[in-house]
């Protein structure tokens, strides 16, 4: 073997030497941080303490707000949920009283004997739940927040509420539009009015005597939608713009994730 081809040959075995221990060191400094289980912080100071201000965000399991996080990137791309390790180790959540006392603590998990939708408290009734089976995910509709704390409706009917800590990991505040995009899609009862050509205007002249039945969502601006809809869901054939009433104060008018996909 001539002194080139050895010295060549010895680079490449160095070469891919060092790749293989970057990527045992990366893989092994994943694996650390999927299976490390998030932490559930104490509270510094009771919600009593505190002052608090309006607010009208959503509270959701961390572990599934990372496609609603991602907005209109949704739209774009096929949006990745956290998975493995990772979710089955954020699934521990707590929720508690003004006085900094814990009101519940419970699982996400279906094998988890604390799984919240078997032992239920019955003062429980988040605003939305996914599946309506045996959900995995919860959403609480948020009402104020404090430095430390989020005050959220825990029961949808009584609109009871209680506290989050802010910085406990397993939860995350997200939007209303977040949901949205992450849905990607909405669906209309047979009844559904006429497409319109801006938030509360007229009747799209090209659309107004059809009826669509599933729509793409695009963008929203407060109870609006902008949509993109088809006579069915051939994305191939003509497609109508417009915009949709999606929430109409307290009520959802459309189906979407909030209501696992049924048209009300």
């Amino acid at each position: 073997m001539s002194p080139v081809v050895a010295i060549r040959n010895a680079k490449r075995r160095l070469f891919w030497g060092l790749w293989l221990v970057t990527i045992a060191h990366f893989s092994s400094t994943l694996i650390a941080a999927q299976t490390k289980p998030r932490t559930i912080s104490k509270p510094t100071s009771p919600p009593a303490s505190e002052r608090f201000i309006e607010a009208a965000d959503l509270i959701s399991p961390w572990r599934d707000s990372s496609c609603a996080l991602a907005g209109a990137a949704n739209l774009e791309r096929y949006c990745m949920p956290i998975g493995g390790a990772e979710y089955k180790n954020a699934s521990r959540v707590s929720i508690f009283n003004e006085d900094g006392s814990i009101w519940y603590t419970f699982d996400l998990n279906y094998s988890s004997s604390d799984y919240w939708w078997g032992n239920k408290k019955v003062q429980l009734n988040p605003f939305a739940s996914i599946p309506q089976n045996y959900p995995l995910s919860l959403v609480f509709r948020m009402v104020a927040e404090s430095p430390n704390w989020y005050k959220v409706e825990v029961n949808e009917a009584t609109r009871a509420t209680k506290y989050i800590l802010r910085s406990e990991q397993g939860w995350s505040r997200t939007n209303w539009d977040g949901w949205l995009y992450a849905g990607k899609v909405l669906n209309l009862s047979d009844n559904f009015p006429a497409l319109l050509d801006k938030p509360n205007g007229n009747p799209s002249s090209d659309s107004d005597t059809l009826k669509f039945k599933r729509v793409w969502f695009l963008k929203a601006e407060g109870d609006w939608a902008y949509i993109e809809a088809r006579l069915n869901d051939d994305r191939s054939q003509k497609k109508y713009l417009g915009w949709i009433r999606w929430r109409d104060g307290r009520n959802i008018l459309v189906g979407c994730y909030f209501n696992n996909f049924q048209a009300p």
